[in-house]
């Protein structure tokens, strides 16, 4: 039988510094903000479902994305039949509000509405639910936030060894370094970005290798847009043909959980 293993928010990607939606009657600050927030815990607790093992008439579950609206609450609607492609589907509905919001903000809200989310889909579809909790009391501990690492890969002459490690940031997209290990001391390179899901962060993993005693290669990741980063071990220097230039997302200094925004789930369908 399946084994729940991804739950997110579509779409799950775009660009480093336009709008995530480009029709115009879709592309609103708030809804921009949080798609890319959501992308942490998304992978975070896709990842936990993953190592829970719940079984499930199909491994996906995906909510799509409305227009933000004038309300005050994150709503998710959890479709009662599958999708055409086989997974579980919903909807989630964006108050224009979070506009105001700090990123921090609402990356727990993206959390909590995908917690209620695949809550939702457990109890429709009588999932093991004790999973899904222990699966969500875990993203909470973890902050709502995805980290990475990937296993050491020694230098020829065995005197060094790296690895990959990664985070997603606010903004949506992974920033990747590498951890190195040489004569008793550790050090971290200077982190460049990759692309925004953990089969990319995973896929740079793999690509880890050595081009010399003193340069490490690695590749972003990215199915589209990919690109190569060159590090060199003793500096932590980081080469890539592509721009380290931070995404362009609008932020807010409000660091607090005072919008009194509530997660609603309803069933639909």
């Amino acid at each position: 039988m399946p084994k729940l293993r991804r739950i997110a928010f579509w779409p799950t990607a775009g660009s480093l510094s336009d709008p995530w939606f480009e029709e115009p009657e879709r592309s609103d600050v708030a809804l921009d903000r949080f798609l890319r927030a959501s992308r942490s815990p998304a992978e975070a607790f896709s990842a936990l479902l993953e190592d829970e093992a719940v079984d499930t008439p199909h491994s996906s579950s995906i909510g799509f994305t409305g227009r933000a609206h004038d309300g005050p609450d994150v709503t998710v609607l959890v479709e009662r039949s599958f999708h055409r492609g086989g997974e579980e589907g919903g909807v989630i509905l964006i108050p224009m509000r979070l506009r105001e919001a700090s990123s921090e903000v609402i990356r727990v809200l993206a959390g909590e509405a995908l917690v209620a989310g695949a809550v939702g889909v457990a109890e429709l579809r009588a999932l093991e639910m004790s999973r899904v909790l222990r699966a969500a009391a875990s993203l909470r501990q973890a902050q709502y936030r995805f980290a990475f690492t990937g296993p050491w890969k020694s230098s020829r002459d065995r005197k060094t060894r790296v690895r990959l490690e990664a985070r997603i940031a606010d903004d949506g997209f992974a920033r990747l370094c590498l951890r190195v290990a040489r004569d008793g001391a550790v050090n971290l390179s200077a982190e460049f970005i990759g692309s925004t899901t953990i089969e990319s962060i995973r896929r740079a993993s793999r690509s880890v290798r050595w081009i010399s005693s003193e340069h490490v290669q690695v590749d972003s990741g990215a199915v589209f847009d990919a690109h190569q980063i060159e590090v060199t071990v003793s500096t932590g220097a980081v080469v890539t043909s592509r721009s380290l230039d931070e995404p362009r997302v609008e932020h807010s200094s409000r660091t607090q959980l005072d919008l009194d925004v509530r997660i609603v789930t309803e069933l639909v369908g």
